[in-house]
């Protein structure tokens, strides 16, 4: 049941811009199937399913999506790592038509 994301949605109103993503595109490896998710939900599936069921693919390499406690608002965000480092592969994605 992995996923990979394709797009984000962010406002641009917060200091660190990861807690701006609001919204993540997504296809579903398996079935093809397209999608949106608000980042909550993204966070619970992710917490659900595991570390490795999202990820975004940049030049052949994927980088897997974590669930993370922003310092700035206390809530839950999401953000990429390859290996043991985060990576900014996530922002560095095209936005989502709205």
């Amino acid at each position: 049941m992995a996923i990979k994301i394709i797009c984000i949605q962010r406002e641009n109103s917060f200091e660190n811009p990861y807690d701006g993503i609001t919204h993540v595109g997504w296809i579903e490896d398996s079935t093809g199937k397209r999608g949106q998710s608000t980042i909550n939900e993204m966070v619970r599936f992710i917490e659900q399913y595991g570390n490795t069921v999202a990820y975004v693919e940049e030049g052949g390499k994927r980088s897997y999506v974590s669930v993370i406690s922003s310092v700035f608002t206390a809530r839950k965000s999401i953000r990429t790592y390859a290996g043991n480092e985060f990576t900014d592969a996530l922002l560095r994605l095209p936005d989502c038509a709205s």
